[in-house]
């Protein structure tokens, strides 16, 4: 048993109770809820010298004025115990992203009012990012509660600006 840890230790690996995958695109899962004015397509990108699969997120409003992606109903898992929320994307633009947003809402949010979800900024740089953002505690925007984290129901990546290029998102996993 002290190998074996030994040997997880030096690969520098996770155990599997220790990360939560929410979405793993590599295998060309989409996200399963998206507004207008967002487009994902599952895409084969070069990535470390093989081809793995991603999606190509593109945000062009047309008429309406902010756009999301994400993923709806994320099913029985219990956010509780986890304290990060990471994801690697990659920017192809030559400049930072407009502001961007992870709003996650629980089922006590009420639809629609965007005061009552939890909002953690993000602004990428150009290439590859590897985001970690904290989720230890999780309160609404107004800070009027915190979020129930055994009781996530939806979480998005929501845009308010158009993004000048594609990014490309491989993974979304929670960790301890």
């Amino acid at each position: 048993m002290k190998k074996m840890l030994v040997l997880l230790m030096l690969a520098g690996g996770l155990l599997a109770a220790d990360k939560l995958v929410l979405l793993y695109g590599e295998d060309g899962t989409l996200m399963n809820n998206c507004s207008e004015g967002a487009k994902q397509t599952a895409v084969e990108k070069n990535a470390s010298s093989k081809d793995t699969m991603c999606i190509e997120i593109v945000i062009k409003f047309g008429e309406a004025k902010w756009a999301w992606c994400g993923w709806n109903n994320p099913g029985d898992f219990e956010w509780g115990e986890y304290k990060k929320f990471k994801f690697v994307i990659i920017n192809t633009s030559k400049e930072n992203t407009p502001e961007f947003y992870l709003n996650i809402k629980d089922f006590s949010s009420k639809s629609g009012d965007r005061e009552d979800w939890a909002e953690l900024p993000i602004v990428l740089k150009p290439g590859k990012n590897e985001i970690t953002l904290d989720i230890s505690v999780l309160t609404t925007k107004n800070k009027e509660r915190k979020l129930n984290k055994d009781e996530i129901k939806f979480w998005h990546f929501s845009f308010r600006e158009e993004l000048k290029a594609p990014v490309y998102l491989w993974n979304v996993w929670l960790e301890k």
